[in-house]
């Protein structure tokens, strides 16, 4: 049996790393620096129940999941409608995709069983926008999954295995298969748990209650989960939270008992942080399953959870008064038609969306994902939030700077920085900095920076003195009102 792990991250790289040290045939496919890294030297995993280290190929390469039985789906849930087209089109025939989100999954509606649902349930709009997965993923091909594991990148290619080790299956259906029983097999091979559940929404959303109770309330409090249960009153506020998703879940015909009985407030020891509460600044970010609105909160990462309580008209009240600010309320579905019409009209690197519209690392990533990968910075602090969160594989850094200790820290960190220059000074410190690309940054009449037209020439010459000769870019819009100029022009 062939793998292939999609999103290769922390979950994804120990996963795959598991599989490889039982002897498994497993592929990886990440980006960026961690992909280097991991195709430089393996994986390392740092686990309190012991370290190893295994080397399987690693690649950026969608395409090797046409060779593959199994694709371990380890993506965040909104990069799935941006892939799902292509990754229809390699899956092989018989192949299985095992879906590892949280929250409910985009297949949820599709063939679990239960009572008749009205129509607008079919599918679910919120985690799969216009249906697009869906019409692309075969039923066929999905395996459910439910992760019960905490791990995080330390580094490039290490990561650091928290707790956990159990990954629950389960066919859609309910059915008994060989495929998840041969799954199965070939995770416990690797260390994993890896249990057949044939009442897999029990499992799903036994694991939503804990995350729509805990990451907002961790979120806000900045407590942990072992803080949480120390307190009565946040005891009593998160059973009221089960309750009141029980009773949805009830109604969807979900049976288990973990109204005010769940596991974090039985053992109020437990001091497992959830994602929400990594602090701000990190390099982590929250999971996200798809909610009708949105909040984006001080951590830059979106509230798991409430994804079907409006959509059966259940009582969800939001209490705009109890967030921390700043935080950015959105309609997703609307954020996410405006982004494929400017995908439409502006391709790819044609368009170079600016962070500072923003400051969201969560929706740079749903812009990269749909093509547009560089990004402009008006600040030396958004680059090292985009570097932080891996989105530093190419930045426009817009406004002059003289800081060349900062921008070295972000060449060196391996971010793939340009620089707008307007002055032997500024040019002078990205070059200090280990910065190859300027671009010149010339006034056409907005006199906030940039220099004379006819000192463009001579600073470009300068530029290329001091930078050597650059890479060539491919062609883009720096949304940015100034006229810029490459320095090799």
């Amino acid at each position: 049996m062939r793998f292939a792990v999609l999103g290769a991250g922390a979950v994804g790289a120990y996963v795959g790393a598991a599989l490889a040290r039982s002897g498994a045939d497993v592929t990886l496919i990440a980006r960026g620096a961690h992909l280097a890294a991991m195709q430089q030297n393996g994986v390392r995993v740092l686990s309190p129940r012991g370290d190893f280290a295994a080397h399987p190929p690693a690649t950026d390469d969608l395409s090797v999941v046409a060779d593959a039985d199994v694709v371990f789906v380890a993506l965040k849930a909104y990069s799935l409608p941006g892939i799902a087209p292509r990754l229809g089109e390699l899956l092989a025939p018989g192949s299985a995709a095992i879906w590892a989100q949280n929250g409910i999954p985009w297949w949820y509606f599709q063939s679990l069983p239960g009572p008749a649902l009205p129509g607008p349930l079919a599918g679910l709009e919120s985690v799969d926008p216009g249906g697009i997965i869906a019409k692309s993923i075969a039923p066929e091909h999905n395996v459910g999954c439910v992760v019960y594991c905490s791990t995080e990148i330390i580094e490039p290619g290490v990561i650091r295995h928290i707790e956990g080790t159990r990954f629950t299956l389960g066919e859609p259906d309910g059915a008994s298969t060989p495929r998840c029983a041969q799954i199965s097999d070939a995770l416990m091979g690797g260390g994993l748990r890896a249990p057949v559940e044939p009442r897999l929404g029990d499992q799903i959303w036994l694991k939503l209650i804990g995350n729509v109770a805990f990451n907002p309330v961790t979120a806000l409090t900045r407590a942990t989960l072992g803080e949480l249960g120390t307190a009565p009153e946040m005891v009593e506020l998160l059973k009221a939270v089960f309750a009141e998703c029980a009773a949805v879940a009830e109604r969807l015909g979900i049976a288990f008992a973990a109204r005010s009985d769940h596991p974090c407030v039985r053992h109020p020891a437990r001091r497992a942080e959830p994602a929400l509460l990594t602090p701000p600044g990190a390099g982590t970010r929250s999971s996200q399953s798809g909610a009708v609105r949105t909040v984006i909160g001080p951590d830059d990462g979106p509230f798991e959870g409430c994804i079907l309580l409006e959509e059966v008209s259940m009582p969800a009240p939001l209490r705009i008064d109890a967030l921390q600010t700043p935080a950015l309320l959105i309609d997703l579905a609307v954020f996410e038609r405006n982004i494929a019409e400017m995908s439409k009209a502006l391709p790819g690197p044609r368009l170079r969306p600016h962070v500072k519209a923003h400051k969201c690392t969560n929706l740079a990533r749903r812009q990269a994902a749909a093509g547009h990968e560089g990004f402009t910075c008006a600040t030396i602090r958004e680059c090292e939030g985009m570097v932080a969160a891996g989105l530093g594989q190419d930045l426009l850094l817009a406004n002059e700077v003289l800081d060349a200790r900062r921008i070295g820290a972000l060449v060196a960190g391996g971010a793939r920085v340009t620089v707008a220059v307007d002055s032997p000074q500024t040019i002078e410190a990205a070059a200090a900095g280990g910065v190859r690309e300027v671009v010149i940054d010339v006034n056409v009449g907005m006199p906030r920076c940039g220099c004379d037209p006819a000192d463009a020439g001579r600073l470009a010459g300068l530029a290329r003195l001091l930078n050597g000769p650059r890479r060539p870019r491919p062609p883009w819009n720096c949304s940015s009102p100034r006229t810029t100029m490459s320095a090799e022009n």
